[in-house]
């Protein structure tokens, strides 16, 4: 607004002022006009080219802002695909945990758990079957996806070997493990140890097989 002023200013008195001094006055305000003259031009290509850097300047800023915005967007669309995905992603987890879990629980109320339990803590005995073992392992891999095929992937197991899995899976203890299996403790627990070597290759206690299991 001053540049502008100062300008229109300079302009009166070049345009208007001086010429009508010059008129009424004669020669001295003719000298001053001859004088002004050059000084007017070269004001004048100064005020041009101050305005010219002026809009470019205004143009360069007006073209980042304008970049500025569009990053901000690309970044807000960005950050609302992240969540879209995240929510997704959530939402596939809660409902998969959900179906885990259902699963594990139809496995505690299902007829087969029931009949091992049950043999566990009976006084007396039924008969466990090649077909009860394989109910059973249906069961535990219905409610924990690939539990069996996982084992396999990393040694092959022997018939007993497997058995012992699938009973640490649904939390026979110890001494139920011996009676199911027509084993005795000491042996189930010398199978466990020897189970966790073969799997990982290293010593290890039968505790340690059990955890493994049961973080399948």
């Amino acid at each position: 607004m001053e540049d502008k002023l100062l300008q229109y200013s300079f302009y009166f008195l070049m345009v208007i002022l001086l010429p009508v001094l010059c008129l009424y006055h004669g020669t001295p305000y003719f000298v001053v006009f001859c004088l002004s003259v050059p000084l007017f031009y070269r004001f004048q290509r100064k005020s041009a080219q101050f305005i010219e850097e002026k809009e470019s300047r205004i143009a360069n800023l007006e073209s980042e802002l304008l970049d500025i915005k569009q990053v901000k967007n690309a970044l807000e669309e960005q950050i609302w695909k992240q969540k879209e995905i995240l929510l997704c992603t959530s939402n596939q987890i809660e409902m998969e945990l959900d179906m885990h879990e259902q699963a594990r629980l139809a496995l505690l109320d299902s007829d087969i758990h029931e009949l091992f339990r049950g043999q566990v803590c009976s006084d007396s005995r039924i008969t466990i079957t090649a077909q009860h073992w394989k109910q059973l392992d249906a069961a535990i891999n219905n409610a924990y996806t690939g539990f069996s095929e996982k084992l396999y992937k990393i040694r092959d197991l022997s018939e007993h070997e497997l058995h012992i899995c699938l009973l640490i899976k649904i939390d026979i203890p110890p001494a139920g493990m011996a009676k199911l299996t027509n084993h005795t403790k000491a042996s189930i627990s010398a199978t466990r140890r020897r189970l966790y070597e073969k799997i990982f290759r290293e010593d290890g206690s039968p505790q340690k097989l059990d955890e493994f299991i049961r973080s399948l």
